[in-house]
């Protein structure tokens, strides 16, 4: 029991259901930018909700208990699907169309072009720009691919749910 008189299960389904979904929504598109800082802020007060803790607690310990992702690995688990669905050849053309391969720009083998990765946008040279999805897709995509998991998961489902526990286990 919480201090609010709830049962934890039932806090965390309103989390889910009335927070996190909204969270979610268009996390790819605005996940890295400047406003989530405020949004994780708020985040942490949910959290320090459901675990009864006072407003300057630290939330580390109740994120790992729960099994909820920060919105920092939430917008990287999001961010991983669309890169899946890349992989695979199943986004609609015109954002299939957003990345290239290495392999795609010249003739000539590099290591990128052998590693099968994605051409990282060089214009991106901006701290703004590094955060654009442009940029930031071929960077997961070409992290994700070194993973032994993603090469071993066969269906989307696995994927992801395999990743959230990479992440849930990852220190930051």
């Amino acid at each position: 029991m919480t201090n609010l008189g709830c049962d934890d299960k039932i806090l965390l389904s309103l989390y889910y259901s009335l927070f996190q979904s909204h969270l979610c929504y268009g996390l790819v598109a605005w996940g890295s930018s400047i406003y989530a800082k405020n949004l994780f802020v708020i985040q942490k007060r949910a959290i320090r909700a459901i675990a009864g803790l006072s407003f300057n607690d630290s939330t580390s310990d109740s994120f790992k208990n729960f099994k909820i992702l920060t919105l920092e690995k939430l917008y990287r688990s999001k961010l991983a699907s669309f890169m899946w669905d890349f992989d695979h050849g199943v986004l609609p053309s015109h954002l299939q169309k957003l990345f290239k391969y290495s392999s795609e720009f010249h003739g000539y083998g590099t290591r990128s072009s052998a590693n099968a990765n994605l051409a990282q946008n060089i214009s991106c040279k901006t701290k703004v720009g590094s955060l654009m999805l442009k940029f930031m897709g071929p960077k997961v995509l070409n992290t994700l691919k070194n993973l032994s998991f993603y090469n071993l998961s066969h269906t989307k489902k696995s994927f992801i749910s395999k990743y959230q526990n990479y992440l849930l286990d990852s220190p930051s």
